[in-house]
């Protein structure tokens, strides 16, 4: 999940994953919508999630969860790249 305006991402390793059926998808539209509400975004229509070619909702289990980041040295150079592991309680906060 890269979110290019914050200039980065949340990385994510999961098993079991599989794109929701019409049925998940008129469950699950709600809490996606309600999250969505909180950022003040555009209601999901279910629509926009069943037509091919077009965006998909999914469920996975997710195993861990990471950032990466640059270290720079003292001129601003880059050092390493390194890694930070993310709890899931960080994320449900």
């Amino acid at each position: 999940m890269y979110e290019a305006n914050a200039g980065g991402g949340l990385y994510l390793r999961c098993a079991n994953p599989e794109i929701l059926d019409t049925h998940a998808i008129n469950k699950y539209i709600v809490y996606f919508n309600a999250k969505r509400e909180q950022f003040d975004k555009t209601m999901a229509q279910p629509s926009q999630y069943r037509q091919r070619d077009q965006m998909r909702l999914w469920t996975l289990d997710t195993q861990k969860f990471w950032i990466n980041y640059s270290v720079l040295d003292e001129d601003g150079a880059l050092k390493k790249d390194a890694k930070v592991e993310i709890q899931r309680s960080d994320l449900t906060q």
